[in-house]
Formats: structure tokens, C-alpha cells, sequence
């Protein structure tokens, strides 16, 4: 399995109402290094409605942007699941889902 089918298989456990981060998923991978590689392998992804990398935001909360979802598409998603955004933020103290300690890619 490649790094980017790792990613994918960690977002595919993020519950529907959740988000994380890229230092979350890239923790799980084993390498809290490999944040920008998240980024990467998300912003390939051709089956969002299979993996859903609109549910990853960065470690404060601000959503993707234009250049990886389209204007407005990452916050209208993440509102459709009942997640409040404001100015492109999601407040994640509320919203951030937390993988339990053994969420680690090699069980996936």
C-alpha cells in the first residue's frame, strides 16, 4: 500500500460530523512529518464521495480553500454535514474527531 492509499484509508474512518487535521492523519501514518505529503495525497483524490478529504482541515481549523475543493465546495460539504463555518474555520473544539490510540495505519 502506497502512502497516498494510507491516507485515504485513515480519512475513510473519519466519522460523518468529524474533522481532523493533517498532523492527526499524519501522526496516525506513524510520522507527524508527513503532514504536507497528507496534503498532497488529498488534493489527488479522485473519489471523494469514497474518501472524504473535505473533512480535513489544518491545525487551527481553516478549511482548504479554493485551490483544492473549488470556491465555497469544501465549506458547503462540511455544512451539509452539520458543521458550523465561519469565515472558513471550523471551531475544532467542537468539531475535531480524536482517533483512539491505536488508529494506526498497519491496522487499517
Amino acid at each position: 500500500m502506497n502512502l497516498f492509499d494510507r491516507v485515504y484509508a485513515i480519512v475513510r474512518t473519519v466519522p460523518y460530523g468529524k474533522v481532523v487535521t493533517y498532523g492527526q492523519i499524519a501522526l496516525c501514518l506513524g510520522n507527524p512529518k508527513l503532514s504536507r505529503q497528507v496534503g498532497w495525497a488529498l488534493h489527488a483524490n479522485k473519489t471523494m464521495i469514497v474518501v472524504p478529504c473535505h473533512r480535513v482541515v489544518d491545525r487551527n481549523g481553516h478549511l482548504a480553500g479554493a485551490f483544492a475543493f473549488g470556491d465555497g465546495v469544501q465549506a458547503q460539504l462540511l455544512t451539509n454535514e452539520g458543521i458550523r463555518v465561519v469565515n472558513n474555520h471550523v471551531d475544532l473544539s467542537i468539531y475535531q474527531h480524536h482517533f483512539t490510540s491505536d488508529t494506526r495505519i498497519q491496522r487499517i
